[in-house]
């Protein structure tokens, strides 16, 4: 399993939600941090996109992977929504950079389709990736149960796939183990983001937030046991929550010392791993 880092690893440093840092990274400082970790995949998905470089910056796109390539650095596609005009984009680049699926999430805007309508959708975009060669994977995201989503994945011939993040299914009260074990044979991407739950101080109710990676509450070590045994050409990639700060500086500085606090737990954790399957 190739383990690496994902645009969700720094959304802050990017910019998110209104916030715009002073400075933010662009997908070739992304790649930039990779290497200094020592990262062999980076996926860039919607908060950070190139989907749209191939069209608009070719070069940019082809100095990029060849940057990457040199390194031994895979790099991956992610999108937002089902918009056709987006797949094909992410689809071209997807082929360029030798990816072997887009990462999809399907919620977008005002998009928020019920089962049904996912799967109509689902279907209709299936050709795109079939005719390339490639793979969706869909990520578990907030509203629908696992079961449901590997019921997709189970009638699609395997055109389908998951992209399986370790906190999204707590949207649907679903726990890590809980939500992993039906999608775990279609896992073709993971999302390694850890979270805590604290109770709030008048009792009603429950705060879930970030946390380091293996400091939280989202059994990660576990989950990527689970994955690099059942799906060793899956790619494991970190993400995080990181709460907003003071000011930017400082909410940059976090994320970056969280993202190496991190990385070094996660690369233990897979360092036996790469010696094959555990032993009874």
């Amino acid at each position: 399993m190739r383990l690496g880092i994902c645009s969700y690893a720094v959304p802050w440093s990017i910019g998110w939600d209104g916030w715009s840092p002073p400075e933010p990274f662009e997908p070739e400082s992304l790649l930039d941090l990779a290497l200094e970790l020592g990262a062999e995949v980076v996926q860039f998905c919607d908060n950070l996109p190139i989907d749209g470089w191939f069209d608009s910056d070719p070069e940019r796109l082809e100095r990029l992977a060849e940057r990457a390539r040199g390194a031994g650095v895979a790099l991956e596609v992610g999108a937002r929504g089902l918009r056709q005009e987006t797949l094909r984009r992410c689809i071209r680049a997807a082929q360029r950079l030798g990816s072997r699926f887009v990462r999809i999430v399907a919620d977008e805007g005002d998009y928020q389709p019920d089962l049904p309508q996912l799967e109509r959708d689902l279907t209709a975009v299936r050709p795109l990736f079939e005719d390339a060669g490639l793979a969706l994977a869909l990520e578990n995201h907030d509203r629908f149960l696992a079961q449901d989503l590997a019921r997709l994945m189970e009638a699609s011939g395997g055109w389908l796939k998951a992209c399986f993040d370790t906190a999204n299914s707590l949207g649907c009260l679903q726990g890590p183990m809980e939500a992993l074990e039906p999608l775990l044979p279609h896992v073709a991407s993971l999302h390694l983001k850890d979270v805590r739950a604290r109770r709030l101080p008048h009792g009603l109710g429950f705060l879930v937030e970030g946390a380091p990676a293996g400091k939280g509450a989202a059994m990660l070590e576990r989950v990527l046991r689970r994955v690099a045994e059942a799906c060793p050409e899956a790619t494991a990639v970190l993400e995080q929550w990181v709460p907003k700060g003071p000011d930017w500086r400082t909410t940059a500085e976090t994320e970056i010392e969280w993202l190496r606090e991190g990385w070094r737990t996660v690369s233990a954790w897979r360092a036996p791993l790469a010696a094959g399957p555990s032993q009874p």
